[in-house]
């Protein structure tokens, strides 16, 4: 069964970055900022600043204690969005990167954490412009901004799982309409599984479904 759990609150923040942050006896201290997601690295005035203030490195830490969950069952963060790279730790050691600032991605960190357990979450944050990522390496009419500034979640799923859907509608304009699915299915374990896909399309008047 699929469990996602929103995990935006009680985020710590620094405008900064130190490798002395990823022991796990590091103790928080006073210098962190209490911060929610979505969240900006640097709230800049209307008028006034250099487009280069919030290019720079930040950190955001989160400790959570996990939900229960059993083997056979996959444990993920997905973040839906952070400008522009971010590099992923669960208790120091390292669990993802990902660069690009308008894509969401999800990082499996089933092999680092627990069922019951505390873990720490820390996020660095590379908000610079690098011009082998889109869309820096030309001339941009728009500032893009830094830090998680969409939601995080922690999703739940069982070693095979539906990684996602693609609907593709087909007969746009004609009275004749149908819709063509794609199932992208993940399978994390080691048994070679079969499994039966039903699919309902609701039109708000009636519902078709499709083995």
């Amino acid at each position: 069964m699929r469990r996602e759990i929103g995990i935006n609150r009680d985020w710590l923040y620094r405008p900064e970055f130190s490798e002395s942050w990823l022991d796990t006896h590091y103790e928080i201290d006073s210098q962190w900022e209490s911060v929610c997601l979505p969240h900006s690295n640097l709230e800049l005035p209307y008028n006034g600043f250099d487009e280069r203030d919030s290019q720079f490195l930040s950190t955001y830490i989160k400790d959570m204690f996990l939900p229960d969950f059993k083997e056979g069952e996959r444990v993920i963060l997905d973040f839906q969005a952070v400008m522009t790279v971010a590099f992923v730790w669960i208790d120091g050691k390292p669990a993802g990167e990902h660069k690009g600032g308008y894509t969401p991605f999800s990082i499996d960190i089933t092999p680092l954490v627990h069922s019951s357990g505390k873990s720490r979450i820390l996020v660095r944050v590379d908000s610079t412009e690098r011009s082998d990522i889109p869309p820096f390496g030309a001339v941009l009419d728009y500032l893009c901004y830094g830090g998680i500034y969409r939601t995080v979640a922690l999703r739940i799923v069982p070693d095979c799982h539906m990684e996602n859907i693609k609907i593709v509608p087909l007969g746009a304009g004609s009275y004749e309409k149908s819709v063509e699915t794609e199932f992208y299915i993940q399978n994390s374990g080691l048994e070679v599984l079969t499994r039966i896909l039903s699919f309902t399309l609701n039109t708000g008047k009636e519902s078709f479904v499709s083995l």
